[in-house]
């Protein structure tokens, strides 16, 4: 029965926890991580799930990411793994890893997971991991947009002192004011030079 999944949820989720963590720190990237950190959201997580298996599978706030603040949860777990350094395939290994255990533990109890009780699990879970990839790929790509454009603000400032020298210069020769106009070739040249060896015109041509 789902009810008594969520009950055994509630009652063992800090060892369905412990047994969760062990299986993260196996990853490179959470080794060192203390319990705090491993733990993030995911107790939460099983809360969700208990209320959810209490309600009998209807209408998951995390698939409609419901004004609850738990149906936040995959989306908050998505943003502070990228943070950690975690890839997508270690988000993932995160989620299997939580259903693995639940499994566990309801094996241990003889809790059937036949039925409704194993259908809200598995849609739950799937549903936050399919959110946490989502939020993580869209964190990752704003992160990227923001280094690009202060990359290209570095570059454009690099670049705008010898522009504006150049400028100078080729206006006063065009205008015939240039009181030597070989000097000032020399000079639009040294500039020209300092554009083509800034990194970030090397790196934009």
């Amino acid at each position: 029965m789902s009810s008594e999944l969520a009950e055994l949820v509630r009652e063992r989720k800090d060892e369905l926890l412990a047994s969760w963590r062990k299986t993260v720190r196996l990853l490179d990237v959470a080794k060192d991580l203390d319990t705090f950190e491993i733990n993030d959201h995911v107790g939460g997580l099983l809360e969700e799930l208990a209320v959810e298996l209490e309600k009998g599978g209807e209408n998951s706030v995390i698939e409609d990411g419901g004004p609850r603040p738990l149906g936040q949860i995959p989306i908050i777990h998505g943003k502070e793994r990228m943070d950690l350094g975690f890839d997508l395939e270690e988000i993932v290994y995160e989620y299997n890893a939580l259903r693995s255990a639940i499994l566990t533990l309801a094996e241990a109890h003889q809790v059937s997971l036949v039925g409704t009780p194993g259908q809200t699990l598995n849609r739950v879970l799937d549903s936050a991991v399919g959110i946490a990839v989502k939020t993580y790929a869209a964190h990752q790509a704003e992160l990227t947009r923001r280094r690009r454009h202060e990359y290209l603000s570095f570059i454009v400032h690099d670049l705008r002192s010898p522009l504006a020298a150049l400028r100078v210069a080729l206006d006063a020769l065009i205008d015939g004011v240039a009181p030597d106009p070989e000097r000032y070739l020399r000079s639009m040249r040294a500039d020209l030079d300092a554009i083509e060896e800034a990194d970030g015109y090397r790196r934009l041509i």
